[in-house]
């Protein structure tokens, strides 16, 4: 195993913060997936989500094994097995060769700045990067896609809680509706945190 890390929210990554892909030196030493990756982050097209220690077995599992779950299904998120659908943009089938599953993630600020590591060396050690898509089958549109696959996204800090506000059949209940953000706003907000020095205190990734 690896040394134990004594390590407060004070302390900074030297190495992380000298491989910052802004550099060009940095990014000629990138192979052509990590520099995908890096333009993922850079533009607001990948999510990241941080995976506690002892769930990380189940996590993959689901990739293989969908769980059947009866409130899941009422607001149509049940896992979807593997399958094989036609794009009217691309003569080859759209393969998914893993269950499709719903998750909480976060959508950073571009290249994550400005934010601070979330986890600690005893729970929350590291995590995963969902890249998004940049374009979609049959010409669809990411607002669409994510009006027919019910993507539920909402600023940074709302306590969404959807576990307790869904109702029996499915539907956001108690103002969450209502408070729906879509990926292109959030990335405006995003960019606003950034870089206007009137932003305030509406926070969002």
């Amino acid at each position: 195993p690896l040394p134990k890390l004594d390590l407060t929210q004070n302390d900074e990554f030297t190495l992380l913060l000298e491989s910052d892909p802004d550099n060009e030196e940095v990014w000629s030493t990138m192979s052509e997936a990590e520099r995908e990756i890096v333009e993922a982050l850079r533009d607001g097209f990948a999510v990241v989500k941080t995976i506690s220690n002892s769930e990380w077995t189940s996590f993959l599992k689901r990739f293989q094994v969908p769980v059947i779950n009866r409130r899941l299904a009422q607001s149509k998120h049940e896992d979807k097995p593997p399958s094989v659908e036609e794009d009217s943009n691309s003569d080859a089938p759209l393969i998914r060769t893993f269950n499709s599953f719903v998750s909480s993630t976060s959508l950073l600020p571009s290249n994550g700045k400005k934010m601070r590591c979330y986890g600690s060396t005893k729970q929350y050690i590291t995590g995963v990067v969902f890249q998004l898509p940049i374009s979609y089958p049959n010409g669809e549109s990411e607002e669409e896609a994510v009006t027919r696959t019910r993507t539920w996204s909402w600023p940074a800090g709302y306590s969404a809680k959807t576990e307790f506000n869904i109702d029996n059949r499915g539907n956001l209940i108690n103002g969450r509706e209502e408070a729906l953000v879509s990926l292109s706003g959030l990335r405006k907000l995003n960019n606003s945190y950034l870089h206007d020095k009137d932003h305030g205190e509406s926070l969002a990734y």
